[in-house]
């Protein structure tokens, strides 16, 4: 799993404790590939920082790290990086984060551009999240993906 202790913590409180899980399933329909994950914090407190550490200013530095670490693990090396928050709403959600990203890199010799998005909803301790990774940047739309973190809400919520 990529670190995730490189996130600012509001009170100086110090990395997040999460429920071991496992990596959510990866799946895709076509070219795009969407990994769904459902993190449960250790408390109310450590869940409410979550949203705001995602869309803090160091966030983006953080998430190339994190992405650069999974991404090396199938031999992918990271040239370039670009994430961009999104502000956006989620029904049923506590808060909520999107990233627009852009990532290239080479493969066995191969030069590779991956464009998506990287999104999270708080629903209580649970941390909802929704990454959708495709080949072109008008593969998957922010809409569709705000349509499948909005579900993933709903039946978090209702769970």
């Amino acid at each position: 799993m990529p670190p995730r202790d490189c996130l600012p913590h509001r009170h100086s409180r110090g990395p997040p404790t999460h429920t071991p899980r496992p990596a959510g399933t990866a799946y895709s329909n076509g070219d795009p590939a969407t990994d769904p994950s459902a993190d449960v914090a250790a408390s109310i407190a450590d869940a409410t920082n979550q949203p705001g550490n995602r869309t803090s200013s160091t966030a983006p530095d953080c998430r190339k790290a994190q992405l650069t670490a999974a991404f090396a693990g199938s031999g992918f090396t990271v040239t370039s990086f670009s994430a961009q928050p999104v502000s956006v709403t989620i029904p049923g959600s506590d808060a909520a984060f999107v990233y627009t990203m852009a990532v290239a890199g080479t493969v066995q010799g191969r030069n590779i551009e991956v464009y998506g998005f990287s999104a999270g909803s708080l629903v209580g301790q649970v941390e909802v999240g929704v990454s959708v990774f495709a080949p072109s940047a008008t593969t998957f739309t922010l809409e569709q993906t705000t349509a499948l973190l909005a579900k993933a809400t709903e039946r978090t919520r209702a769970a």
